[in-house]
């Protein structure tokens, strides 16, 4: 593991050829105005357009920079999971290779880097996307924050943890729930976290809901099967021991902290 103020940053691309190079570029920026070092790991998830050259042409421009090639997509957690594996780094988060996180955005996550073991951001402006994903958002939302009695504005945004601990908790799905199946695990097992709002571009996300796919859908069914299992069935607090542990030491400033 690197330097106590270093971060690994996962960005996972399907068929991003638009907008790849200015999503690795923001990313990019940021890591070195809020980190003293720094690693990018573009995944090219099985694309079949010119994101894979594209990536690799990312990586013979920055030195921080990796490019990975997936033969056929492992969908988000698939990535996530790859990239914790490399993670050389204190800190880890992922950012989507489609660039609907602005510099602003990523400024306000890593602002708050240290204040808690998880910063977990939420899109203020949802209003912007198109009804049926409103819907679907508030929906998983308010059924996720009622089984598990939490409070979280979002459940699958990019969260800002360390690697050591994002590490620790097993998360089973591969599906666009991964993200929400490490929070819950995460905060359940005794992770405290802070929320920060943040303006996303959805102009971006496009109009099309994969959420109703049969693979999705299925894949979120068992999302919550297993998690309901884990949580109130299994009642793992190992990691709760391991956090207590850390929090013994206190984070290191960040470069504009120290500035």
């Amino acid at each position: 593991m690197s330097g106590p103020n270093s971060i690994t940053i996962i960005v996972p691309a399907l068929n991003e050829e638009t907008h790849l190079e200015e999503s690795v570029t923001t990313v990019v920026r940021a890591a070195e105005k809020w980190f003293d070092d720094y690693e990018v790991l573009v995944f090219n998830d099985g694309s079949t357009d010119r994101t894979g050259a594209i990536a690799d042409t990312l990586a013979g421009r920055f030195k921080q920079v990796t490019a990975i090639h997936h033969a056929t997509p492992q969908c988000i957690g698939g990535v996530i999971r790859s990239g914790l594996d490399r993670a050389r780094m204190r800190y880890v988060i992922w950012v989507d290779g489609k660039g609907a996180t602005p510099p602003e955005a990523l400024d306000q996550i890593f602002a708050k880097k240290g204040e808690a073991d998880l910063v977990v951001p939420f899109a203020w402006n949802q209003y912007e996307r198109p009804w049926l994903r409103r819907i679907i958002s508030r929906t998983f939302r308010r059924v996720l924050n009622t089984i598990f009695r939490l409070d979280l504005h979002q459940y699958t945004h990019l969260v800002l943890c360390e690697t050591a601990v994002a590490r620790q908790v097993r998360v089973r799905t591969s599906s666009y729930a991964y993200q929400a199946e490490a929070l819950i695990k995460l905060i359940k097992s005794g992770c405290t976290y802070v929320q920060v709002g943040v303006r996303d571009n959805f102009a971006l996300e496009g109009h099309k809901t994969k959420a109703f796919r049969p693979r999705n859908v299925g894949g979120v069914a068992a999302f919550f099967a297993y998690t309901l299992w884990d949580v109130y069935a299994r009642q793992d607090v190992g990691l709760t021991r391991q956090l207590a542990a850390r929090r013994t030491v206190p984070p290191s400033p960040s470069i504009a902290e120290k500035s």
